[in-house]
């Protein structure tokens, strides 16, 4: 009963927590020099980079998974940062929370990426296209291969 009761207490702060965050995130950007700023937000960035290289698409479609990853992720690791009390005190505190942030952030704005990049070519993302054509010209070579075997070719 007691565990019941403090997680129903804990529960019935997040949104006094939520509404804190935006603020918190602000104290906490602007206690940050400019290398631990940019420890913070590069990685995130990088990540950004490499979703919009991996990309399929037109370059409207990678700037989407590039900004989706790099802003989710920026967003997310400074999220779980400034949600988290005192926890600019514990480096490693800092760094997995960063992390956690981070990973969960980038997963979020990929999503919204993909879901936006998808509703741009008519409810079929670009890689599923190139799924359907890969699958399309495979089914060619099989019945290519087909007709020759049979001397129809």
């Amino acid at each position: 009963m007691l565990g019941s009761r403090m997680a129903w207490e804990a529960l019935k702060k997040i949104p006094s927590a939520a509404k804190a965050l935006p603020g918190n995130m602000a104290k906490n950007i602007g206690h940050m020099g400019k290398e631990e700023l940019a420890m913070t937000v590069l990685p995130d960035l990088l990540f950004g980079g490499v979703a919009a290289a991996m990309t399929p698409g037109d370059a409207t479609d990678k700037a989407l998974a590039g900004l989706g990853a790099g802003i989710g992720g920026v967003t997310g690791g400074l999220a779980v940062r400034s949600a988290i009390p005192g926890i600019s005190k514990n480096p490693l505190g800092v760094l997995g929370a960063e992390m956690v942030g981070g990973i969960g952030g980038d997963i979020v704005g990929s999503s919204i990426a993909n879901s936006i990049s998808t509703a741009r070519h008519g409810g079929v993302s670009p890689m599923e296209q190139q799924r359907v054509a890969y699958e399309n010209e495979l089914k060619q070579q099989a019945v290519d291969e087909f007709l020759r075997e049979q001397g129809l070719a």
